[in-house]
């Protein structure tokens, strides 16, 4: 995934991985090292996203510092699993309503039930599955698994 985000990302001048919170920040820090470690030489800074999943409405959205847009700047929003895109549709708004160039979307585990008009710039695993089924993922510091319940 690093690899295509700095494919498609080159001639940017600033990173932003904003990993939705609880297992996003995890996975955009990695993604981070990712690129620090194919010596991507465009700045990259992880910041956190906190939403209530459950009610993900604007009063609920929350990040963990001040971001200005800066011309040639990328935001891509980092999640551990896309399902229905409820979510990560409540994340992107606040970064096209500030006026940011290009948002991108990165999933560990993309699940494409989507009830919302949106798909994501860089996938880990599709994975088939059915609507009962639950995915589980595991985030340390060099490794990250996902688990089909």
């Amino acid at each position: 995934m690093a690899c295509e985000i700095w494919e498609q990302n080159y001639s940017s001048k600033r990173i932003v991985l904003l990993g939705i919170a609880k297992k996003g920040p995890a996975i955009a820090e990695l993604l981070a090292n990712s690129l620090a470690s194919i010596e991507c030489p465009v700045a990259v800074e992880c910041h956190t996203i906190s939403i209530d999943k459950s009610n993900p409405s604007s009063e609920s959205f929350k990040l963990s510092t001040d971001l200005k847009p800066q011309a040639g700047d990328v935001v891509i929003i980092v999640d551990d699993v896309l399902y229905t895109g409820r979510t990560m549709m409540h994340s992107i708004v606040p970064f096209v309503e500030a006026g940011f160039e290009k948002v991108q979307m990165a999933v560990l585990v993309f699940r494409d039930y989507l009830k919302y008009p949106i798909r994501p710039d860089f996938v880990g695993l599709a994975l088939a599955s059915t609507t009962v089924e639950h995915v589980d993922v595991s985030v340390n510091n060099t490794l990250v698994e996902a688990y089909l319940n």
